[in-house]
């Protein structure tokens, strides 16, 4: 009635490293700031990072996105930025998405797409690059710098500046 049951080969657990390289890569789940935190320092993230609170320094990551709530006082650097709230600082991405509700002060730096909702507010430099531009840049090519009008480009149809003010060009204050 009672017998003795062969027992099965012991199983090891594999570590946990081995178990997910094995495993199939699911999305990760994006750092959040939640309403309410405040962050001092700058964070790096190899993915999102979320910012419903405030961080006080810089972030850098793959995805940036800043909720309605959410302040940083400081730059930003990712593939993709989208920005419902406030940000003081530089901007510098691939693709930046700015909601209705977003205030930005600072320069914008865009190296591909740039997606502006009415109502979104900002102050400061935008700066679109190219693919191509961006190469160059980074290779320290500076002939894709514009030279100012003063250095001989002038356009057609424009005064030359070489005129006297009482001249009869019509472009100088009248001789008195």
């Amino acid at each position: 009635m009672f017998s003795k049951k062969e027992s099965s080969p012991a199983i090891e657990p594999k570590p946990v490293s081995e178990r997910l390289r094995t495993q199939p890569q699911q999305q990760q789940m994006p750092s959040i700031i939640s309403e309410g935190v405040e962050i001092v320092g700058d964070m790096t993230g190899e993915n999102e990072i979320q910012v419903d609170g405030s961080v006080r320094g810089n972030l850098k990551a793959k995805r940036v996105m800043i909720g309605r709530s959410g302040l940083v006082d400081g730059s930003i650097k990712a593939d993709s930025v989208t920005i419902a709230g406030n940000v003081v600082g530089d901007t510098s991405a691939k693709n930046v998405t700015l909601e209705a509700s977003a205030r930005i002060k600072g320069g914008v730096t865009v190296g591909g797409d740039l997606s502006m909702a009415a109502g979104a507010r900002l102050e400061g430099k935008v700066t679109m690059k190219g693919a191509d531009e961006a190469e160059k840049a980074s290779a320290g090519n500076k002939d894709t710098v514009a030279k100012p009008n003063g250095s001989g480009n002038k356009p057609s149809g424009m005064p030359s500046g070489n005129t006297p003010s009482g001249s009869e060009s019509g472009m100088g204050r009248p001789a008195a």
